[in-house]
C-alpha cells in the first residue's frame, strides 16, 4: 500500500527548481542589495505582470523567441505568454497611459522576479530569477557606460569579483564590412554566422551555406546580364504570356535583384578573411586604433572606445575585458553595444546591450536610446551554494 501511494504522488515539473530556506534567503538578500543600489542611482522599481499578450514578445524579437516562449490561449480566447524576459514588459509599462499619468516618463527603471524560457537541455532551468534595469536616454557612450557600470556593480554586490566582461558591438563590424564594399546579402550572412569563423571548418561551412542560399555565382547563372532590360529580353519567352504584367514585372524584379547581389566565391572568401582579421583583434590594438577599417567604419567606433576607456578609468581591470565582436546576440533586436558577464570558465551570469528600435517596434513613438541589462540570480545562487 505504501509503494502505491509513493508512485502515485504529484512530482515537481521537469526543469523547474524548488528553493528551500537557505537558497531563497540568499536570493532575496542578493535581490535586495542589487535593487537598493539601483534605486540609489535613481532607477525606479517597477513590477509588470508575468503574463502578457504574446504579440509583445513576438514583436520584440520578430518571432525569433517563439520556440522558447510559453504561449497559450486563455479562457477569453486571447493568445498570451509567460514573459521570457523583462525588457519588453518594462518598455510597455513605461509607455502605458496609466503609468505616465501617475509618474511621468520613467526613463530609469529596475525590476526583479522570475522569467520563463522553455529549453530542451536537461540542465537548464525553465524558471529563472532575474534582477536588472532599463535606461531610456540619449544614444551614446554615456548611457552605455551607465548600463555597464550598474551591471558590474550589481554583480560585485553578489560577492563575485573574479569575472570576465565579454564586450562587443553590432554596428561597428557591420559598417566596416559595408565600407569595404561587400554587398548586403554577404554582410548579413557573415554577421549571422560569426561564431563559425572561430573553428577550422568555418570558411568551408559558410561557402556551402552561401551556395545553398544561392548567394554565389554559379556556372549556370546569367553572368552576361548587365541590366534589367537584358534580363527581360533573355527570359521573356520563359515567362507565360497569360500572367498579368504586374506579376511578370515582379518576377523579373525579384530575379534581377537576386542575381545582381550574387558574388563570386573568391569575393566571399575575401570578406571572410577581412572579418576574421577583425575578430582576432586584441583590446590593446583596438584602443590604439591599429585597424583603420574599424576606425573609419562609423561614429560607433569612437563611442565604443570612450565606453572602454570609461570602464578602465573607473577601476575595471583590462584583464577582465574580453573584446568579442562575435557577440551579436539577436541581430534583429540589438543594434549597438552588447555584453555578457561570465565566470572565468565562461558560465554566463548576465548581460545586456543596446536596442534603440524596441519602443517603436512595440508601437510607441520614441527616437532616443534604449538599453539595459539583467543578472541571472538563479545561476548566481547555484554557484554560491556549491
Amino acid at each position: 500500500m505504501k509503494d502505491n501511494v509513493k508512485n502515485d504522488r504529484v512530482e515537481r515539473l521537469f526543469n523547474f527548481n524548488d528553493l528551500g530556506p537557505t537558497d531563497i534567503n540568499l536570493l532575496r538578500s542578493l535581490e535586495e542589495k542589487c535593487l537598493n543600489s539601483l534605486k540609489n542611482s535613481e532607477f525606479q522599481l517597477v513590477d509588470p505582470p508575468a503574463i502578457e499578450s504574446s504579440d509583445l514578445f513576438f514583436r520584440k524579437s520578430l518571432g525569433s523567441t517563439s520556440s522558447s516562449t510559453y504561449t497559450f490561449m486563455d479562457f477569453a480566447n486571447q493568445q498570451i505568454s509567460l514573459r521570457p524576459d523583462f525588457t519588453a514588459s518594462v518598455i510597455r509599462l513605461i509607455f502605458s497611459d496609466e503609468i505616465k499619468s501617475k509618474f511621468g516618463f520613467l526613463n530609469k527603471t529596475c525590476y526583479s522576479g522570475p522569467v520563463f524560457r522553455y529549453t530542451v537541455a536537461n540542465s537548464d532551468p525553465i524558471q529563472i530569477y532575474q534582477v536588472g534595469a532599463e535606461y531610456l536616454s540619449d544614444k551614446g557612450s554615456d548611457a552605455d557606460t551607465e548600463v555597464l557600470r550598474q551591471a558590474i556593480n550589481c554583480l560585485s554586490l553578489t560577492g563575485i569579483s573574479d569575472y570576465s566582461l565579454s564586450l562587443g558591438h553590432v554596428g561597428i563590424l557591420r559598417h566596416a564590412l559595408i565600407n569595404e564594399g561587400y554587398n548586403s546579402s554577404i554582410v548579413e550572412l557573415v554577421m549571422s554566422n560569426l561564431e563559425s569563423l572561430e573553428g577550422d571548418e568555418g570558411f568551408s561551412y559558410l561557402v556551402k551555406k552561401a551556395n545553398l542560399l544561392k548567394l554565389l555565382k554559379g556556372t549556370n547563372e546569367p553572368q552576361a546580364i548587365a541590366t534589367f532590360d537584358d534580363l527581360g529580353k533573355k527570359y521573356a519567352s520563359r515567362i507565360s504570356s497569360d500572367i498579368g504584367l504586374r506579376e511578370k514585372q515582379d518576377i523579373l524584379n525579384r530575379y534581377y535583384s537576386k542575381i545582381s547581389n550574387q558574388v563570386s566565391e573568391g569575393d566571399l572568401l575575401d570578406c571572410l578573411n577581412f572579418t576574421q582579421n577583425i575578430l582576432g583583434f586584441s583590446l590593446k590594438d583596438f584602443l590604439n586604433n591599429q585597424n583603420s577599417n574599424l576606425s573609419k567604419s562609423s561614429e560607433d567606433y569612437g563611442e565604443f572606445v570612450i565606453v572602454i576607456q570609461n570602464l578602465l578609468s573607473e577601476g575595471i581591470n583590462e584583464e577582465n575585458i574580453d573584446l568579442d565582436f562575435t557577440l551579436t546576440r539577436n541581430l534583429a533586436y540589438y543594434n549597438g553595444i552588447v555584453f555578457d558577464l561570465k565566470t572565468r570558465n565562461s558560465l554566463i551570469l548576465g548581460g545586456g546591450g543596446r536596442y534603440d528600435d524596441l519602443p517603436q517596434r512595440l508601437g510607441y513613438v520614441f527616437d532616443e536610446g534604449c538599453s539595459g541589462f539583467a543578472l541571472n540570480l538563479s545561476r548566481i545562487i547555484e554557484l554560491m551554494s556549491n
